[in-house]
C-alpha cells in the first residue's frame, strides 16, 4: 500500500457520515512507524556523532546532524558488540539501519546496526584508541623492555601449530643451535577465538619454570587478519608477561600492538628465531677464541713463574736461612695477628658491655626509678626549702612584731610618758616654742586625756612668758576660773 492510500484510509473524510474515521495518537503513530519503516528499512547515513551516550546496559544513545538537520539514533547491544572502535562526540561516521518511531514520544529516529568511520577504516581507528589508551598506561615505556637471556634453557613458542611460522622458526633454531630446546604452545592466531587462545598459551608458557624467552609469531596477512594481535587482552597479556616476549607477527612492514607492548620486536619469526638462538658454530669459536686466549695466558704465567724462580734459586744461598727468615716473618705475623685479635676482642668486649650498660641505662624500669628518685628528691627538697621558709617567715614577723611593739606609741605611754597635741589644730608638739601661754594642749595619757592650758615655758612665770597686749587664752572664752593642769 502507498503512502497516499495510508492516509487517505487512516484521514478523516469530512463529515460523511459512516465513511469517516477518527484516528487516536497511538494508531497515527502506529500507522507512521509502519510506513518509516517499510519505506526506509535498509538506509545508509553520514553525520556527525552527538551526545553520544553509552548506557550501561549496552546500548549506545546519540544524535547524527549535518549543518542543516539532525536526527536521533540508537544502537543496541549487540550490533554495538561488533563495533572495533569506541564512538565518540565530533566524529564523522556512515551508518547502516532502518528508520523507525519511537512512539511513547511521537519521535522518528534511526535504528543503526553497522557503523563505521567516515575517512578512515573502522579497524586503523581502534588501532589509534588502543595505541594512545595503552600508551598513556605505560604499557609501551622503553623502560619496561627487559634484555634477553644469552643462552635460553627453553624458547616457548605461540603460534599455529599447522603454518609454515612454526617449520621455519624450528628449522632456523636447528641449524643455529641443535640442541636449543623449543616447547611450542599451540593457538589460534586468526579468527574471533584467537586472542583467548594468544593470552592462554602465554599464560601457560609463563608458568613453565625452564621457559626463559618466549616468540609470539605468525605469518604475514592482511590488517584483519592480524587483528588478534591488536585486541587489549593480547596486548595486556605480552606486557604482563613476566618471562621476556619477542613479538614475530606478520612481514617486516606490518605492526601491531603487540611488537609496542614485547620486550623486543622481530621484523619475521625466522629472524625472532635467529635472535633468541645463538648460533652454535659462532659460540663453538668463541670458546676456541677464549680458550687459546686462557692458554697464552697460562703460559705467559707459567714462563714468568719459572724466571722468578730461576732468578730467587741463584740468590739462595743457605736454605736454612731463607726458612729461618721466613720462620721468623711467620712467628711476628702471628703474634701481630694475635695482638690484633685480642685488641679487636678486647674492644668488642668493651663495646658490648658498654651497650648493655648503654641499654640498661636506658631500661624503661631504670629509666622509671630513677624518675621516681629524682621526684623523691626534689619533693624532700621542696618540703626542706618550705620549712625553712615558713620558719624564716615566722622568725621575721616574731622580729617584726617585736620591733612594732617596741615603737608603739602606746608602749612609751605605759612607762609614764604623754603625748601633747595643740589645740584647736591637734598639733604635735615637739618643742615648747611651738605653744604660748595661754594656748590649750590636750594631753594624751596611756588611760585617757587631759585638756590643759599653757601658763608658761622654760621655767617662765604666765606674767613673763605673756607678751604686752595679749590676753591670756582660756578654755571656753568666758571669766570663770581657769581649768586643766600646768603642764
Amino acid at each position: 500500500m502507498t503512502r497516499e492510500a495510508i492516509f487517505q484510509t487512516s484521514g478523516s473524510r469530512g463529515n460523511e457520515g459512516d465513511d469517516r474515521r477518527i484516528l487516536s495518537v497511538g494508531d497515527l503513530t502506529s500507522d507512521l512507524k509502519a510506513l518509516l519503516e517499510r519505506q526506509f528499512s535498509r538506509i545508509w547515513l553520514a553525520g556527525e556523532i552527538s551526545n553520544y551516550t553509552h548506557h550501561r546496559s549496552g546500548h549506545r544513545y546519540f544524535s547524527l546532524k549535518d549543518d542543516r538537520a539532525q536526527i536521533r539514533a540508537v544502537m543496541f547491544s549487540n550490533s554495538g558488540a561488533k563495533l572495533k572502535f569506541e564512538p565518540e562526540d565530533g566524529m564523522e561516521v556512515v551508518v547502516q539501519g532502518k528508520i523507525s518511531v519511537y512512539e511513547p514520544r511521537g519521535e522518528y529516529q534511526i535504528i543503526v546496526n553497522q557503523m563505521e568511520p567516515r575517512g578512515v577504516g573502522a579497524l586503523e581507528l581502534a588501532f589509534r584508541q588502543l595505541k594512545d589508551k595503552l600508551e598513556r598506561e605505560g604499557l609501551f615505556d622503553p623502560a619496561r623492555k627487559r634484555p634477553l637471556p644469552p643462552h635460553p634453557r627453553i624458547i616457548g613458542i605461540v603460534t599455529s601449530p599447522t603454518g609454515a611460522v612454526v617449520r621455519d622458526i624450528i628449522m632456523v633454531s636447528r641449524k643455529r643451535d641443535a640442541g636449543q630446546r623449543l616447547l611450542i604452545c599451540p593457538a589460534q592466531v586468526q579468527g574471533t577465538a584467537a586472542s583467548p587462545a594468544i593470552v592462554e598459551a602465554i599464560d601457560r608458557l609463563s608458568r613453565e619454570p625452564e621457559v626463559d624467552i618466549i616468540i609470539v609469531a605468525r605469518g604475514g596477512g592482511s590488517l584483519e587478519d592480524l587483528w588478534p594481535f591488536n585486541e587489549e587482552a593480547v596486548v595486556r597479556a605480552v606486557a604482563a608477561c613476566p618471562i621476556p616476549v619477542i613479538s614475530a607477527v606478520g612481514h617486516e612492514t606490518d605492526f601491531t600492538l603487540c611488537d609496542f607492548a614485547a620486550d623486543l620486536r622481530a621484523p619475521t619469526p625466522s629472524a625472532a628465531a635467529e635472535t633468541a638462538v645463538r648460533d652454535r658454530a659462532v659460540l663453538l669459536r668463541e670458546a676456541a677464541a677464549r680458550r687459546q686466549f686462557l692458554a697464552n695466558a697460562m703460559r705467559d704465567i707459567l714462563q714468568r713463574r719459572r724466571l722468578k724462580s730461576a732468578m730467587l734459586a741463584r740468590s739462595l744461598h743457605d736454605p736454612r736461612r731463607i726458612l729461618e727468615t721466613w720462620s721468623r716473618r711467620i712467628r711476628q705475623t702471628r703474634d701481630r695477628l694475635t695482638q690484633m685479635i685480642l685488641f679487636r676482642q678486647r674492644r668488642a668486649v668493651q663495646g658490648l658491655r658498654g651497650l648493655t650498660e648503654a641499654l640498661e641505662r636506658r631500661h624503661p624500669g631504670v629509666i622509671l626509678a630513677r624518675q621516681q628518685e629524682q621526684r623523691r628528691q626534689f619533693q624532700q627538697r621542696l618540703e626542706r626549702q618550705m620549712r625553712r621558709i615558713n620558719q624564716e617567715r615566722r622568725l621575721r614577723q616574731a622580729s617584726l612584731t617585736a620591733r612594732l611593739d617596741a615603737m608603739s606609741p602606746l608602749k612609751v605611754l605605759g612607762r609614764g610618758y604623754a603625748i601633747a597635741l595643740l589645740l584647736p589644730e591637734r598639733e604635735l608638739l615637739t618643742t615648747s616654742d611651738q605653744a604660748r601661754a595661754g594656748d590649750l594642749v590636750e594631753i594624751r595619757l596611756n588611760r585617757g586625756t587631759l585638756t590643759a592650758e599653757v601658763l608658761g615655758r622654760d621655767g617662765e612665770s604666765a606674767e613673763a612668758a605673756q607678751r604686752p597686749g595679749k590676753p591670756v587664752r582660756k578654755k571656753g572664752g568666758g571669766d570663770g576660773p581657769d581649768q586643766g593642769n600646768l603642764f
